[in-house]
């Protein structure tokens, strides 16, 4: 290999390394703020919980057996499960709050899940591909409602939330 084409697999190198730090910086991040936000709730006296999704799908009506089955899809891991579902079960979360932000091709975003009469809150932590999220955007957009999927890692649902309001799932750069 001559030294232009060396100089290109290290540029690519470095390029794939850095990619993937502010990947991994990112998500931290929305870790941390999952848990602020969960920890501030606490402190005024709701119950609440943050979870770190697993895996984050963006499903789109096309993509199985039911049409109306679509949204995020949050996988929980097993040890959250329980907590999850209790939460889910307990709750009527009829406020929410959506914060995020796009890096490259991914998104990074907070689900906070309210419930004021019960003072109550869920916090889930997500990252998905924005590319896989376009069938969802337009679903969301054309129903002009948008779902909130927990399940385990074994496919076990947990619980939905229909959320009538869906433009706060909707990053800027997909609107």
């Amino acid at each position: 290999m001559d030294d232009i084409g060396e100089t290109r697999e290290l540029q690519k190198e470095q390029s794939l390394k850095q990619s993937s730090e502010v990947r991994s910086e990112s998500w931290q991040k929305t870790i941390d703020q999952a848990e602020a936000l969960a920890e501030e709730h606490s402190e005024n006296g709701w119950e609440a919980a943050s979870v770190a999704a697993f895996h984050t799908d963006p499903v789109s009506p096309s993509m199985g057996d039911d049409d109306d089955r679509f949204g995020l899809v949050h996988v929980i891991p097993d040890n959250h499960a329980d907590r999850v579902a209790s939460l889910l079960e307990a709750n009527d979360f009829t406020e929410y709050q959506v914060y995020g932000r796009s890096i490259s091709t991914f998104r990074f975003q907070v689900t906070e899940l309210l419930d004021p009469e019960r003072e109550s809150a869920l916090l889930i932590a997500a990252a998905y591909e924005l590319p896989r999220a376009d069938g969802l955007f337009t679903a969301m957009q054309e129903r002009e409602l948008m779902y909130t999927h927990a399940k385990t890692i074994d496919g076990t649902p947990l619980g939905v939330i229909k959320h009538e309001e869906y433009e706060p799932f909707l990053p800027a750069e997909a609107g």
